[in-house]
């Protein structure tokens, strides 16, 4: 699977969650869930359909492609497991857990993810699952504006 930026891991993770068994997700419901503007999904969505990732009709709902669905799914997992181990098995609070949940998802490689959630079923935890919720908004590491002024400097940047 091709290794795309932090930022569209989140757009595609957050799509995926959103979307009832593969099916449409509105731009409007990703903007709320990732506290970005329709605007911000709209770029992302763009990017991620020349990636072969999502198709989204003209001012229509997102889908995501199958290779965009499976690498969602796989960034859910990631996340998931990651969460629960520092939940359940570290006692890390649950706010603080899906914070930093959020930034190792993105740097650990498949071969570690699966030793860890190989791991963490050894300790008898079911590593999609914690005691608590994830949060109803996963919310990138870096601000809007941050987002919005790298985005403004690299604009002519088609690189995922």
């Amino acid at each position: 699977m091709e290794h795309i930026s932090r930022a569209y891991e989140d757009y595609l993770e957050a799509i995926y969650e959103l979307s009832p068994e593969g099916g449409q997700v509105r731009s409007v419901d990703v903007a709320e869930k990732l506290g970005v503007t329709k605007v911000s999904v709209g770029k992302a969505v763009k990017a991620l359909k020349e990636a072969g990732l999502a198709e989204q009709p003209f001012y229509g709902d997102i889908t995501l492609t199958k290779r965009g669905a499976d690498y969602g799914r796989s960034v859910l997992a990631r996340h998931r497991m990651l969460r629960t181990f520092l939940i359940d098995l570290l006692g890390v609070d649950p706010e603080t857990a899906e914070d930093e949940a959020c930034r190792l998802e993105h740097d650990i490689s498949q071969d570690t993810v699966e030793k860890w959630t190989a791991f963490v079923r050894q300790q008898g935890v079911d590593p999609m699952g914690s005691r608590e919720k994830t949060h109803a908004s996963h919310q990138p590491r870096n601000t809007r504006q941050e987002r919005s002024a790298a985005g403004a400097k690299s604009a002519g940047e088609t690189r995922l």
